[in-house]
């Protein structure tokens, strides 16, 4: 059996005489493994909340450790993710310090049990959960070290999602064609042409995006609005033709929410419906090709014509 100690030694380890603190980090352990009648939860409830409410730092890290050196045997990481992010909705962390040294320590976990036990939406959950803590403000009031410690996180996490959640603008890059997506001059009496520039591996700020959580949308799903970072006009598919623009009016545009696929650590794939975000062999002219929505019956994410490359402009040259 696998001893959860190797993950945590970077930590100082507890103090072994702190009856609150083995109170508190047992029931931790019984909410994350749900272990224990509801009742029996709830009448310990009272116990974690006096002690947390005062978000006692001392004994945080008691605590998250102990908790979690329980849990860590009843539920694999992203298990655990999804426990963490239940309590939090159900109002269980008001110790905002304590809910973000969980995430700290589920995330050491997930690196060290390694892919095996460690499924592919682990990471896009908790950098997703992440953001919308740090977008509400949560991160105001915790301590220095905990938010270095985030920071140290945030570029640990995969390329394509450190640059789409936590950058201030990122590029695309076409994985078949090798040309990025740029926000033209052209276009029409409401929105700007969005295309891919014939110059390989090259594009200026008129390539750079930014991306940002859709607040109104309540699934789980991996869902954004994108922004040309340049003049911050949303990108939105046109409904009749599928072809994709930024849009030039202060009122909304429809089809602005984005549904993120993670192809790997690097690449995405964005649709919306039944559409996906493909440039095919379709030009507007020798220089620009069409950035368009095309039926899932058609193409899918396993095409690299509809594959993203989601990270730093001007890199794919040194990409491994």
């Amino acid at each position: 059996m696998v001893n959860p100690i190797n993950w945590y030694e970077r930590r100082q380890k507890p103090k072994e005489n702190d009856i609150k603190a083995l109170e508190t980090h047992q029931l931790i352990a019984d909410l994350l493994c749900q272990s224990g009648s509801n009742s029996t939860l709830q009448r310990k409830l009272p116990t974690i909340r006096q002690m947390l409410d005062r978000c006692d730092l001392q004994h945080i890290n008691d605590i998250v450790y102990r908790g979690l050196s329980i849990a860590y045997h009843c539920k694999n990481p992203t298990q655990l993710l999804d426990a963490v992010v239940k309590l939090n909705q159900q109002g269980y962390f008001e110790c905002t310090e304590l809910m973000l040294k969980m995430l700290v320590e589920v995330f050491y976990i997930a690196r060290y049990k390694g892919p095996m036990y460690t499924d592919k939406d682990f990471y896009p959950k908790f950098a997703f959960f992440l953001a919308r803590l740090q977008h509400t403000g949560h991160f105001r009031y915790v301590s220095r070290r905990l938010n270095e410690e985030i920071s140290d996180i945030i570029n640990k996490l995969p390329r394509n999602l450190n640059y789409l959640l936590f950058r201030s603008h990122f590029c695309l890059l076409n994985e078949y064609h090798k040309e990025y997506m740029y926000l033209s001059v052209y276009g029409d009496s409401v929105s700007y042409h969005i295309w891919t520039w014939f110059n390989k591996w090259f594009i200026d700020d008129s390539g750079y995006f930014r991306g940002e959580l859709d607040r109104d949308h309540k699934t789980s799903a991996f869902v954004v609005r994108l922004w040309d970072a340049k003049y911050k006009d949303p990108v939105y598919m046109k409904p009749n033709s599928k072809n994709v623009n930024a849009w030039n009016l202060y009122c909304e545009p429809p089809n602005v929410v984005w549904h993120i696929e993670f192809v790997d650590h690097d690449r995405v794939a964005l649709s919306q419906g039944d559409y996906i975000l493909c440039a095919t062999e379709n030009k507007f002219d020798n220089l620009n090709r069409w950035v368009r929505g095309y039926p899932k019956s058609t193409y899918t994410a396993k095409n690299k014509e509809c594959q993203w490359l989601l990270g730093a402009c001007n890199q794919y040259r040194t990409r491994k």
